[in-house]
């Protein structure tokens, strides 16, 4: 299923919380510098489809060589959540004002973004199980299809350690040796095996990140970080991943819900209690 049939889908039925798949973008200080609140690729192209089709596959093995210096059309995206969490906390240890971004693929331009192996097989070259959950987005990401984001600070600071330590670890860890996205999901499995998450306590994490208690969004993100807890591989299957997760943590993800009703009501009731503007 292309990423237009899982929109189209959504929009037909949204019960799934994961037909839209929320995007995430790993930036530092390296990345392509923002221009009001939007993301632009180095290179700017009028329209993706005007090129040839050997023009597009130099693009995309340029984009895919971090080594070579050239620039492309590209800005990379995943809809692997632990994926973002592993390069912000662990790959890009030395760069500065390392964030990730929370995207909604529902407000990009239409047409103006792919799955990397769609991309690769519509031109020409062959797909690789190693960039299964990775998006190529030519144009631009515009600033309205932020959802929030997430400074480093703020990740180590928001609870999600506390929840699972692993998490922290790892970090640590990479500063002494090469930490791989597998151990640190073993490490996550770990935690979810030793400690249930608490729901809660994850769910305040969360909203300390920015997120509305109310939003789907901010369920999305919770049903995926307990999904990969779990040992579910969510990004391969988002058709079924949320019925997996309820099948095996229904009880963390009820628990979640009253925590996310009980954030909304404490919300409300702050903003009822703050003063007007004369």
């Amino acid at each position: 299923m292309t990423i237009r049939d899982t929109n189209k889908t959504y929009k037909q039925n949204p019960t799934n919380i994961f037909q839209n798949p929320i995007f995430y973008r790993v930036i530092h200080s390296g990345c392509p510098a923002e221009s009001d609140g939007s993301v632009r690729p180095r290179l700017h192209i009028p329209e993706f489809e005007t090129l040839t089709k050997a023009e597009k596959q130099s693009h995309i093995e340029n984009h895919l060589d971090c080594y070579n210096g050239e620039v492309t059309p590209f800005i990379s995206l995943t809809d692997n959540l632990l994926w973002a969490l592993h390069r912000a906390l662990c790959t890009f240890k030395s760069e500065k004002d390392v964030a990730i971004l929370l995207i909604d693929p529902l407000m990009l331009r239409p047409g103006s973004y792919e799955k990397l192996n769609v991309l690769r097989s519509k031109c020409g070259l062959p797909e690789d199980s190693q960039y299964s959950s990775e998006i190529l987005v030519w144009g631009e990401i515009p600033k309205d299809s932020t959802i929030c984001r997430w400074p480093k600070p703020r990740i180590i600071t928001s609870g999600l350690f506390q929840v699972f330590p692993s998490l922290g670890t790892m970090m640590r860890v990479s500063y002494l040796r090469f930490v791989g996205l597998q151990e640190l999901e073993a490490q996550l499995n770990k935690d979810f095996k030793n400690k249930r998450p608490v729901s809660a306590e994850l769910a305040r994490a969360l909203r300390f990140l920015d997120m509305k208690p109310s939003s789907s969004h901010m369920k999305q993100v919770f049903m995926f970080i307990l999904g990969k807890a779990a040992g579910i591989e969510v990004e391969q299957s988002f058709d079924n991943a949320e019925a997996a997760i309820k099948g095996r943590c229904q009880r963390e993800i009820d628990e979640f819900e009253q925590a996310a009703r009980e954030l909304t009501r404490l919300s409300a009731t702050r903003k009822r209690r703050m003063p007007t503007k004369r």
